[in-house]
């Protein structure tokens, strides 16, 4: 049995963590801890690097030009970074933040899965497809009525896409 846990990165959807471990320990499965990167999240650092820098030797020093010996060491500004290295980073951010939830599902050994894209759904069905998950495991905030319809809904949209079944969970006393 394969089962893709879908997570966000939010206290809210890790209420499936729980759930989720204890089925697949039962069914001895293999589990795919899953967060979507969003392109339109992922900032480079391209511009801004050599004012930065001015802007940190200046705050050692008076007006004058003496050097204020309690200003503490220079903070380097941040490198240049291009886009793909910024995917990367935030990538890698995501595999960390499942890295921390993975002993939850000890003995099984979780991969640890960041997708990259803007449609969050389109990037978890099409991974589900691929690995021919069997069942897809995530939280969903319940919502109902007018507030569905306009905010829509990832699990509603998992379910809908008749990959697998979908196990939703809906956290208590979280909103």
């Amino acid at each position: 049995m394969k089962i893709m846990v879908a997570l966000d990165g939010s206290k809210f959807a890790e209420a499936v963590i729980g759930p989720a471990a204890k089925l697949a320990k039962d069914a001895k499965a293999e589990v795919f801890l899953v967060q979507v990167v969003e392109l339109s999240q992922v900032r480079s650092t391209q511009s801004g690097g050599a004012e930065m820098a001015a802007e940190a030797v200046r705050a050692e020093y008076t007006p004058e030009g003496v050097h204020l010996p309690d200003a503490g060491p220079v903070t380097p500004p941040p490198m240049a970074e291009s886009f793909g290295q910024a995917l990367d980073r935030v990538a890698q951010t995501a595999r960390d933040y499942l890295r921390t939830l993975a002993g939850k599902f000890a003995p099984i050994k979780p991969e640890l899965v960041a997708l990259v894209g803007d449609d969050v759904d389109a990037e978890l069905a099409k991974f589900a497809r691929q690995r021919n998950v069997d069942m897809i495991a995530m939280a969903s905030h319940g919502r109902t009525g007018m507030s569905r319809v306009v905010l829509g809904s990832h699990a509603a949209k998992m379910v809908g896409q008749r990959i697998a079944p979908v196990m939703i969970i809906r956290p208590e006393g979280l909103s």
